[in-house]
């Protein structure tokens, strides 16, 4: 994990992400990248794996709201 977490680091360092636990982040991102294969795997879906990470990354960055809350 810990080159995962080096570029967490750096981009920290350079300002262009907020600050959390370096290890955290790529222990969130692993896990997001193992679980990905799952619903495939299990036949639960029929998006490809390409669709379902930009569905996960929509969410990560919008959340899952219809209209922003004002």
């Amino acid at each position: 994990m810990m080159p995962i977490a080096q570029v967490f680091m750096s981009a920290q360092a350079r300002g262009e992400i907020r600050s959390h636990s370096p290890m955290m982040l790529a222990g969130m991102l692993l896990a997001m990248l193992d679980w990905i294969s799952f619903p495939i795997e299990a036949q639960y879906t029929t998006l490809s794996t390409q669709s379902m990470a930009a569905n996960v990354v929509d969410m990560l960055l919008d959340g899952l709201w219809m209209d922003k809350p004002v």
